[in-house]
């Protein structure tokens, strides 16, 4: 169990504290959740708002049924008028990323933690389900559930570990150049895994060179002493090896760059992670972290008073669905 105070929840995620907030409020981070429907006692409840939805909408349901907090983007008040317990954030699914990032540190202070990343236009959940099997017969293992694999579902993965978690498999799903640099930079792989680029969504990415742009993001993203398992048999893929930056090479102080703007100042740290020209753009607000970034995980959306389930690794862009690359 890894637990973080309310205060804690506020300062890493830039928010502030309702004044009905318990001063002693301490909340274990596996109960952390976006779907109403599921939580339980001493759970929190993430008010994310979606396309078609608001999650703030679904506040007071998710109180009734047990969330001691909630993770929200504006105030709402009870009957009484007082408002309900919340850290009130300015975008609640960056705020996910914050904390996630928060355990992933934990855990590697408190002992030997592998993450494993994987991405591909095809194969993602597969490989990681194959892996997680392998890792599991050795070690405590936490891996996606189903297609879990974006700015959303990836944070969620994180929450399910704790101190005793050995290997973290992360699923790392993309519609647009910067949101792989997002993942990775949340849960900081030590192998990276990229199967393959394609070329069914390419209008999306606005071609497949911008995929492959894309994917290779998890190439830049590893530290000095990270290894990338790249498929030779996909030329786009063989190519990204190149991608290495001088950073990664032994002896180089390196830079860790701010997590899209929220991680705080670059600090100098082991040769880590510092992003390229063109993956600069993708940390600008409106692109990761904000409403307009498309998220790709698969979830629920609460809808017209109701919640409907996704399609595996969808999101929703108008009336249409389609798969992350």
């Amino acid at each position: 169990m890894i637990e973080l105070s309310a205060a804690r929840i506020a300062a890493l995620t830039e928010g502030r504290l309702t004044r009905t907030v318990a001063g002693d409020l301490t909340i274990d981070v596996a109960k952390i959740g976006t779907d109403s429907r599921e939580t339980g006692a001493g759970s929190v409840y993430v008010a994310k708002v979606g396309e078609h939805a608001d999650g703030h909408d679904y506040i007071p349901a998710a109180i009734a049924s047990g969330a001691v907090l909630v993770l929200a983007e504006r105030e709402l008040n009870a009957a009484d008028g007082a408002p309900y317990p919340a850290v009130i954030v300015p975008d609640a699914v960056a705020a996910m990323g914050l904390l996630a990032a928060e355990v992933v540190r934990v855990i590697r202070a408190a002992g030997e933690l592998t993450v494993v990343g994987i991405t591909g236009s095809a194969g993602k959940t597969t490989t990681k389900d194959l892996l997680a099997g392998v890792f599991a017969r050795v070690a405590e293992t936490v891996a996606p559930q189903e297609s879990f694999n974006g700015e959303i579902g990836v944070p969620l993965t994180v929450f399910r570990a704790d101190l005793s978690t050995r290997f973290l498999v992360v699923e790392m799903g993309a519609t647009k150049i910067g949101h792989i640099q997002y993942l990775a930079q949340m849960v900081e792989p030590d192998i990276g895994v990229v199967l393959g680029v394609g070329s069914a969504h390419s209008g999306e990415f606005g071609g497949v060179a911008n995929i492959a742009q894309a994917k290779g993001e998890m190439v830049e993203a590893l530290g000095r002493n990270g290894t990338a398992v790249l498929n030779l048999a996909d030329n786009r893929v063989s190519a990204m090896a190149a991608r290495k930056r001088p950073e990664q090479r032994p002896g180089h102080p390196g830079i860790r760059p701010a997590f899209p703007g929220r991680f705080g100042v670059a600090a100098p740290v082991r040769a880590d992670r510092r992003p390229s020209s063109e993956q600069s753009a993708g940390r600008r607000r409106s692109g990761l972290g904000s409403r307009s970034a498309g998220r790709t995980d698969r979830g629920r959306t609460e809808r017209a008073g109701r919640e409907e389930p996704l399609a595996d690794g969808a999101h929703r862009t108008g009336r249409r669905r389609h798969r992350d690359q």
